[in-house]
């Protein structure tokens, strides 16, 4: 019995060492498994769904990847002036939405902006050196002391480009020889959204009509002017200086007016 006992017990004790074994034998072999798995997963994702894309236009680069198969952007995103190479917006999409952190370049002003907690950043002095700006104060715009003027979420480049490109010179301003200016105005809310506002000055009707049509068009938004720790609403001025061979005013760029040149030449 006492024999039988221990022999018993040995080999119910090479049993328990036999099943431990395979027991780690099979979580090793479901763990590698499992990475295998998510390593494919990952590959496919990185060189199936998501495709590199680049675009020139308008002396803009732009740089990213998309999901092949909602055309979204996913990803890493950067823009680049051509002419300079500065870096002009960069940051991450998540499924065609940003995330995170974003620089931007505007003007003489960098700065970061968080769009996961709304977080703003100075990243120069500037901020602090420009502070006045278009402020609604009871039923009018008047020029004010501002913590943080109204900035554009890309760039003020990217803004004048769009609008150079798309608005064209009216036949009646070349035929006329007109040399002259229109300013037209955008309001923007204390959430950042901007809507087109009214022709300050005119110089053509049909000008008018074109430079409200492309206004209306233009993507983006910005963060709101702050006064006092509080969000406010503003107004900015976009100057469009139309002129033959050579400008006969020059504007000095603010960060409440942006200036946008127009050169035409006459044809024999």
């Amino acid at each position: 019995m006492f024999k039988s006992t221990i022999n018993n017990g040995i080999q119910i004790k090479l049993i328990k060492v036999d099943f431990n074994h395979n027991l780690k034998m099979i979580k090793t072999m479901k763990y590698l498994l499992f990475i295998i798995i998510l390593t494919c997963n990952i590959l496919y994702v990185s060189g199936q769904t998501l495709k590199k894309k680049k675009i020139v236009n308008s002396g803009i680069i732009e740089k990213y990847t998309v999901n092949a198969q909602t055309n979204e952007f996913e990803g890493y995103y950067i823009k680049i002036l051509k002419s300079t190479r500065d870096t002009l917006s960069q940051g991450y999409y998540e499924k065609n939405k940003r995330i995170g952190e974003w620089i931007f370049n505007y003007k003489s002003l960098h700065f970061k902006y968080n769009y996961t907690n709304n977080d703003f950043e100075p990243l120069n002095n500037a901020f602090y050196e420009a502070d006045s700006f278009y402020i609604k104060t009871g039923n009018l715009f008047t020029l004010t002391k501002v913590n943080r003027p109204a900035i554009y979420l890309d760039s003020d480049v990217e803004m004048r480009m769009f609008l150079a490109k798309d608005i064209q010179i009216s036949k009646d301003i070349i035929n006329n020889g007109i040399e002259d200016y229109a300013v037209a105005s955008i309001i923007v809310d204390t959430l950042g959204n901007f809507k087109f506002n009214r022709i300050e000055k005119s110089i053509s009707s049909s000008f008018d009509q074109n430079i409200r049509n492309t206004i209306e068009k233009m993507n983006g938004s910005f963060i709101p002017a702050e006064v006092n720790g509080k969000v406010v609403e503003s107004k900015i001025y976009i100057v469009f200086n139309v002129y033959f061979m050579e400008p006969k005013m020059e504007f000095e760029l603010e960060l409440y007016r942006a200036v946008i040149n127009y050169v035409y030449y006459k044809g024999n």
